[in-house]
C-alpha cells in the first residue's frame, strides 16, 4: 500500500506555517494538561470517598477509576445517580460542577486552537494525498506536523518515527526502555507517543481499507507467530506497525520537498 502519489504538485510550504503549527500545537498540549488536571482532581476526589487504596490490586484500582469517572460525569451531566453513590455525589456535586465551570474556556479556547490548526493543515500541498486517506483528519495531520515540523527534514523515516516514539535503538524499542535516562537519549517522549496512539486508533476505527487491511494482516501475523501473545498485545503491535506505515507514508509525500 502506498499513499504517495508521484503525481503530486510540491510548492514549498512557507516556514512560517510549520512555526504556527507548532505553536498552536503546544498550546493546545498546555490546554490538554490543564483539562485533565481539572478532570484528575475531580476523580481522585470522587476515589477517595469511594476508598481508595493505593494497595489494591491493579484490576481493583482500574475498577475503581472507571466508577469514580463515571459518578464525575454523571454528577456533570446532570444523570441519575445510583443509590449507593448519593451521599458521593451530594458531597461532591459543588466542587464537580465548579470544576465543570473553571473547565469551559479551556474547552472553548481547545476548539480555537483545533479550528485554526486543521486550516493550516489543509493549505500544506501534501494535504492533497494525505487527507484522501480515511479515518485521518485536518487534526491527526496538524497535530504530526506540529510535533515534528517539516517531515522533509528528516533524513529517514526511522528518525521521523523515533520523533513520535516509535522507534528502535540497539534492538530496543523507545517505550520499552526502563532506564528514564537512556530513554531520554533514545528521544522517547510519552506524550508524542500518547498522540500518535490515538491518532492510530482512529484510523483504526475510520478507515475501511489500507491502513485497517494492514493492521488485520499484521495483527493476525503477531497471533500466528506468538501462539503465546494475549489479543491486547498483538492489537497494540498491529496498531504500532500501521502507525509507523503511516508516517512511512507522510515522509514520502514530503521526501521531494526542498528541505528547509
Amino acid at each position: 500500500m502506498k499513499t504517495h502519489h508521484p503525481s503530486v504538485t510540491h510548492n514549498t510550504v512557507p516556514p512560517d506555517t510549520f512555526m504556527q503549527l507548532r505553536e498552536l500545537q503546544a498550546q493546545r498540549v498546555g490546554t490538554l494538561k490543564a483539562q485533565m488536571r481539572i478532570n484528575n482532581q475531580c476523580g481522585a476526589l470522587v476515589r477517595r470517598m469511594l476508598g481508595w487504596d493505593p494497595n489494591a490490586t491493579e484490576p481493583e484500582r482500574k475498577k475503581l477509576v472507571k466508577m469514580a469517572d463515571k459518578i464525575v460525569k454523571s454528577i456533570q451531566n446532570g444523570d441519575e445517580i445510583a443509590e449507593e453513590h448519593q451521599e458521593v455525589a451530594e458531597n461532591l456535586s459543588a466542587f464537580c460542577m465548579a470544576a465543570k465551570i473553571g473547565r469551559a474556556p479551556f474547552d472553548s479556547y481547545r476548539k480555537v486552537l483545533e479550528k485554526k490548526m486543521k486550516a493550516l493543515a489543509v493549505t500544506v500541498p501534501e494535504w492533497e494525498v494525505i487527507g484522501k486517506i480515511q479515518g485521518f483528519g485536518e487534526l491527526g495531520f496538524s497535530i504530526i506536523l506540529g510535533e515534528t515540523g517539516n517531515p522533509a527534514n528528516y533524513d529517514n523515516p526511522a528518525k521521523l518515527w523515533k520523533r513520535m516514539g516509535l522507534g528502535v535503538i540497539d534492538g530496543e524499542r523507545q517505550r520499552k526502555c526502563l532506564d528514564k535516562e537512556k530513554a531520554i537519549i533514545m528521544g522517547y517522549n510519552p506524550r508524542r507517543r500518547a498522540a500518535m496512539w490515538t491518532i492510530g486508533d482512529s484510523l483504526i476505527k475510520g478507515n475501511k481499507n489500507g491502513y485497517k487491511t494492514l493492521y488485520d494482516e499484521q495483527k493476525q501475523y503477531q497471533i500466528r507467530s506468538h501462539p503465546e501473545m494475549t489479543p491486547i498485545h498483538a492489537h497494540r503491535r498491529a496498531q504500532r506497525f500501521m502507525e509507523k506505515r503511516l508516517l512511512l507514508d507522510i515522509w514520502e509525500a514530503f521526501s521531494d520537498q526542498v528541505v528547509i
